[in-house]
């Protein structure tokens, strides 16, 4: 008696897969680690468990001490919420987020690098570096001596829908 072959296809196995993030909570002022465990059924993921748990709160510091973090040459995680500074050291390679929000100068009409006059933006003329020099950004983030620095604002005085 033969045995018909299983074809590959039928045989794709479950697996779990993990992914970490890192997300700012604004109301805290903290910044939590996020573990998602995925199960993968060939090319479907289902969301099987989020863990949520503190990774770090933030020290707020003056705007005027700022210069001190970039020439320290760590990574560090910049916050801030309208006029005040937070700060916290990070991992060299770390994902940030915002809860639940998106960055917003994709969507923004103005991410362009002409003068403010003209509809311009002057985070991208600056390559998006210093957030404390950016007085229109309301709430924001920076990320500075990681092996990817990036900026992610969430929310912006001068944000005009594309």
């Amino acid at each position: 008696m033969s045995r018909k072959p299983t074809k590959f296809k039928e045989r794709e196995e479950s697996r779990v897969r993990t992914t970490v993030s890192y997300q700012i909570d604004i109301e805290n002022v903290r910044l939590n680690k996020i573990k998602k465990s995925f199960i993968s059924h060939g090319n479907t993921l289902d969301d099987i468990k989020v863990q949520k748990t503190p990774y770090a709160l933030l020290t707020k510091i003056e705007k005027r001490d700022l210069m001190e973090l970039w020439y320290s040459g760590k990574p560090y995680l910049i916050l801030k919420i309208n006029s005040s500074f937070f700060y916290t050291e990070i991992e060299k390679k770390m994902r940030i987020d915002f809860e639940n929000d998106k960055h917003l100068c994709r969507d923004c009409k103005r991410l362009v690098a002409v003068s403010d006059e003209e509809g311009g933006c002057k985070k991208v003329r600056r390559y998006s570096r210093h957030i404390e020099n950016f007085e229109f950004i309301a709430i924001g983030f920076e990320t500075i001596g990681t092996e990817s620095s990036e900026m992610g604002i969430l929310k912006c005085n001068n944000f005009e829908h594309d």
